[in-house]
């Protein structure tokens, strides 16, 4: 078993925090991330939005501290290499499928992760909800 870190207490204590709308998901073993429904998807929050497989959707979330189109989770983790500081990180794909696995990795390396459950076609509808 690996020795915790600073990054693995704050997973834990993320862990203690977590709510019914923003549930953590997956066991210790599999790394913990937070599912957030688009409401809880918020621009304020300082994350980075990872958008995987579709690259014409990064005009979608103006207003976020940072975005970024990637094609799969190897391309992302070269990217964040190149980073100086590497901020939470918010996954998006087209169902909610796709960055829950990529969550899932990430989480694992101590990465601080959220997923946007249904991906774009939720966060499509909350949009034009909004507007």
């Amino acid at each position: 078993m690996p020795r915790p870190n600073a990054q693995t207490t704050a997973v834990a204590a993320n862990r203690q925090k977590s709510t019914p709308q923003t549930p953590v998901v997956g066991p210790s073993h599999m790394g913990c991330f937070r599912e957030l429904t688009p409401a809880e998807f918020d621009p304020r929050k300082e994350m980075l939005v990872v958008v995987v497989h579709h690259p014409h959707a990064l005009a979608e979330f103006k207003g976020f501290a940072g975005v970024v189109a990637v094609e799969n989770c190897q391309e992302l983790e070269s990217y964040l290499k190149s980073l100086d500081a590497v901020p939470p990180l918010g996954l998006v794909c087209a169902d909610g499928e796709t960055s829950a696995r990529m969550a899932i990795r990430l989480s694992q390396q101590g990465r601080t992760v959220s997923h946007l459950a249904g991906g774009l076609a939720e966060w499509r509808g909350y949009s034009q909800q909004a507007h």
